[in-house]
Protein backbone atom coordinates (compact mmCIF):
# COMPACT_ATOMS: atom_id res chain seq x y z
CA UNK A 1 0.00 0.00 0.00
CA UNK A 2 3.21 2.68 0.94
CA UNK A 3 4.32 1.66 -2.47
CA UNK A 4 1.27 2.64 -4.31
CA UNK A 5 1.01 5.90 -2.41
CA UNK A 6 4.77 6.51 -3.64
CA UNK A 7 4.83 5.96 -6.96
CA UNK A 8 0.83 7.86 -6.93
CA UNK A 9 3.11 10.77 -5.11
CA UNK A 10 5.37 10.43 -7.83
CA UNK A 11 3.36 10.52 -10.07
CA UNK A 12 1.34 13.68 -9.23
CA UNK A 13 5.16 15.55 -8.80
CA UNK A 14 5.84 14.92 -12.41
CA UNK A 15 2.22 15.75 -14.03
CA UNK A 16 2.29 19.09 -12.21
CA UNK A 17 5.94 19.94 -13.03
CA UNK A 18 5.14 19.12 -16.64
CA UNK A 19 2.13 21.48 -16.10
CA UNK A 20 3.98 24.41 -15.15
CA UNK A 21 6.38 24.04 -17.76
CA UNK A 22 3.85 23.80 -20.26
CA UNK A 23 2.31 27.10 -19.01
CA UNK A 24 5.37 28.95 -18.75
CA UNK A 25 6.08 27.99 -22.14
CA UNK A 26 2.29 28.96 -23.11
CA UNK A 27 3.04 32.50 -21.21
CA UNK A 28 6.30 33.38 -21.13
CA UNK A 29 7.72 35.82 -18.35
CA UNK A 30 7.80 39.51 -18.75
CA UNK A 31 10.91 40.55 -20.22
CA UNK A 32 11.16 44.66 -21.27
CA UNK A 33 14.80 44.44 -21.76
CA UNK A 34 15.50 43.71 -25.78
CA UNK A 35 18.67 41.95 -24.06
CA UNK A 36 16.87 39.84 -22.70
CA UNK A 37 14.59 38.24 -25.35
CA UNK A 38 18.28 36.83 -27.24
CA UNK A 39 19.82 33.68 -26.28
CA UNK A 40 23.60 32.39 -27.53
CA UNK A 41 23.08 29.60 -30.03
CA UNK A 42 26.08 28.18 -31.75
CA UNK A 43 28.47 31.53 -33.02
CA UNK A 44 25.88 34.00 -32.66
CA UNK A 45 22.58 34.69 -30.95
CA UNK A 46 18.62 34.17 -31.36
CA UNK A 47 15.98 37.08 -30.89
CA UNK A 48 13.24 35.24 -29.31
CA UNK A 49 9.98 36.70 -30.90
CA UNK A 50 7.68 34.40 -28.74
CA UNK A 51 9.20 35.94 -25.10
CA UNK A 52 9.85 39.47 -26.43
CA UNK A 53 5.96 39.64 -27.82
CA UNK A 54 5.00 37.92 -24.33
CA UNK A 55 3.32 34.93 -26.06
CA UNK A 56 1.62 37.32 -28.87
CA UNK A 57 3.69 36.12 -31.80
CA UNK A 58 5.72 33.82 -33.07
CA UNK A 59 8.63 33.36 -35.97
CA UNK A 60 7.45 31.46 -39.10
CA UNK A 61 8.78 31.01 -42.43
CA UNK A 62 5.98 33.32 -43.38
CA UNK A 63 6.80 35.77 -41.24
CA UNK A 64 5.97 36.96 -37.54
CA UNK A 65 2.43 35.73 -36.89
CA UNK A 66 1.29 38.24 -34.03
CA UNK A 67 -2.69 37.60 -32.29
CA UNK A 68 -3.53 39.76 -29.59
CA UNK A 69 -7.58 40.34 -29.04
CA UNK A 70 -8.12 42.06 -32.08
CA UNK A 71 -5.18 42.12 -33.99
CA UNK A 72 -4.43 38.72 -35.63
CA UNK A 73 -2.14 39.40 -38.16
CA UNK A 74 1.12 38.39 -40.59
CA UNK A 75 3.64 41.15 -40.43
CA UNK A 76 6.29 40.24 -43.46
CA UNK A 77 9.27 42.45 -44.59
CA UNK A 78 10.29 44.23 -48.01
CA UNK A 79 14.18 44.03 -48.29
CA UNK A 80 17.08 45.36 -50.71
CA UNK A 81 20.87 44.99 -50.28
CA UNK A 82 22.46 47.45 -52.31
CA UNK A 83 19.54 48.12 -54.40
CA UNK A 84 19.03 44.48 -55.33
CA UNK A 85 15.48 42.73 -53.74
CA UNK A 86 15.37 39.67 -51.83
CA UNK A 87 13.40 38.02 -49.31
CA UNK A 88 15.34 35.93 -46.66
CA UNK A 89 18.80 35.92 -47.66
CA UNK A 90 20.98 37.63 -50.28
CA UNK A 91 24.74 36.57 -51.07
CA UNK A 92 27.35 37.02 -53.06
CA UNK A 93 31.39 36.22 -53.16
CA UNK A 94 31.37 40.38 -52.09
CA UNK A 95 29.30 39.61 -49.10
CA UNK A 96 25.29 39.23 -48.30
CA UNK A 97 22.37 39.93 -46.23
CA UNK A 98 20.00 38.52 -43.51
CA UNK A 99 16.38 39.17 -42.99
CA UNK A 100 15.75 36.92 -39.77
CA UNK A 101 15.92 37.01 -36.14
CA UNK A 102 19.45 35.04 -36.11
CA UNK A 103 21.98 36.91 -35.97
CA UNK A 104 25.86 35.64 -36.45
CA UNK A 105 28.04 38.99 -35.78
CA UNK A 106 31.33 39.64 -37.56
CA UNK A 107 30.41 36.65 -40.77
CA UNK A 108 30.85 39.31 -43.28
CA UNK A 109 26.62 39.18 -43.39
CA UNK A 110 24.80 42.14 -42.57
CA UNK A 111 22.10 40.87 -40.98
CA UNK A 112 18.77 42.97 -39.82
CA UNK A 113 15.13 42.25 -38.52
CA UNK A 114 12.26 44.66 -37.22
CA UNK A 115 9.16 43.58 -34.71
CA UNK A 116 6.47 44.97 -33.54
CA UNK A 117 4.25 44.44 -30.06
CA UNK A 118 1.70 47.21 -28.31
CA UNK A 119 2.28 48.45 -24.96
CA UNK A 120 -0.21 50.67 -23.19
CA UNK A 121 -2.57 50.83 -26.76
CA UNK A 122 0.63 51.61 -28.80
CA UNK A 123 2.31 49.66 -31.47
CA UNK A 124 5.99 49.95 -30.70
CA UNK A 125 8.17 48.92 -33.21
CA UNK A 126 11.98 47.04 -32.77
CA UNK A 127 14.53 47.51 -35.02
CA UNK A 128 17.93 44.80 -34.48
CA UNK A 129 21.15 44.68 -36.47
CA UNK A 130 24.75 43.10 -35.97
CA UNK A 131 27.95 44.40 -36.40
CA UNK A 132 28.61 44.01 -40.02
CA UNK A 133 25.48 46.13 -40.48
CA UNK A 134 26.85 48.53 -38.46
CA UNK A 135 30.29 48.74 -39.43
CA UNK A 136 28.62 49.40 -43.41
CA UNK A 137 26.00 52.11 -42.42
CA UNK A 138 26.69 53.79 -39.31
CA UNK A 139 24.49 56.25 -40.77
CA UNK A 140 21.88 54.21 -40.37
CA UNK A 141 18.17 56.03 -40.47
CA UNK A 142 14.70 54.90 -39.34
CA UNK A 143 11.69 56.30 -41.36
CA UNK A 144 8.12 55.99 -39.89
CA UNK A 145 4.58 57.34 -40.57
CA UNK A 146 1.43 56.97 -42.92
CA UNK A 147 3.55 58.65 -45.44
CA UNK A 148 6.92 58.25 -43.97
CA UNK A 149 7.30 62.03 -42.59
CA UNK A 150 8.40 60.73 -39.87
CA UNK A 151 12.76 59.93 -39.61
CA UNK A 152 15.11 58.86 -36.64
CA UNK A 153 18.66 58.42 -36.83
CA UNK A 154 19.81 54.48 -35.32
CA UNK A 155 21.34 54.92 -32.18
CA UNK A 156 23.15 51.55 -31.95
CA UNK A 157 21.86 50.35 -28.26
CA UNK A 158 23.88 47.25 -27.44
CA UNK A 159 21.19 44.32 -26.77
CA UNK A 160 23.92 41.07 -27.15
CA UNK A 161 27.66 41.26 -28.27
CA UNK A 162 27.34 42.77 -31.69
CA UNK A 163 23.98 43.51 -31.82
CA UNK A 164 22.56 46.29 -31.71
CA UNK A 165 18.37 48.17 -31.24
CA UNK A 166 16.44 50.87 -31.56
CA UNK A 167 12.88 51.18 -30.87
CA UNK A 168 10.17 53.72 -32.08
CA UNK A 169 6.24 53.91 -31.50
CA UNK A 170 4.55 53.55 -34.70
CA UNK A 171 1.64 55.09 -36.23
CA UNK A 172 -1.89 53.85 -35.62
CA UNK A 173 -1.34 51.55 -38.84
CA UNK A 174 -2.78 48.08 -38.10
CA UNK A 175 -6.58 47.56 -38.05
CA UNK A 176 -7.45 43.95 -37.16
CA UNK A 177 -5.62 41.53 -39.66
CA UNK A 178 -4.87 44.63 -42.10
CA UNK A 179 -1.97 46.76 -42.21
CA UNK A 180 -0.37 49.43 -44.08
CA UNK A 181 3.69 49.65 -45.10
CA UNK A 182 5.20 49.68 -42.02
CA UNK A 183 8.58 51.30 -40.64
CA UNK A 184 11.78 50.78 -42.55
CA UNK A 185 15.64 50.88 -41.52
CA UNK A 186 18.73 51.58 -43.83
CA UNK A 187 21.17 53.96 -45.70
CA UNK A 188 18.59 55.63 -47.59
CA UNK A 189 18.26 59.46 -47.25
CA UNK A 190 15.24 61.57 -49.05
CA UNK A 191 17.83 62.73 -51.08
CA UNK A 192 19.23 59.37 -52.06
CA UNK A 193 17.53 56.23 -53.10
CA UNK A 194 19.65 54.36 -55.51
CA UNK A 195 20.97 51.08 -55.01
CA UNK A 196 20.58 51.37 -51.15
CA UNK A 197 20.22 48.89 -48.28
CA UNK A 198 17.08 48.79 -46.95
CA UNK A 199 14.39 46.59 -44.64
CA UNK A 200 10.96 47.21 -44.12
CA UNK A 201 8.28 45.30 -42.09
CA UNK A 202 5.01 45.45 -44.01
Amino acid sequence: MKKILLLAAIIGAVVTAAAFIFLLQQNPAKESSPSGWFYAEGRGYVLDVFKATEGRARYTDEGIDYKEGEYDTLFTFESFYRGIPFTEFYGDRKGGMAVSPYFVPDDGILNAFIMEKRIDGQWHAYFFVDEDWKGEHPDTIIYYGTAYEFEKRFEFGQVADGIYYDEIIDVERIKGNVHSMGPLIGDITREDQINKTVVRII
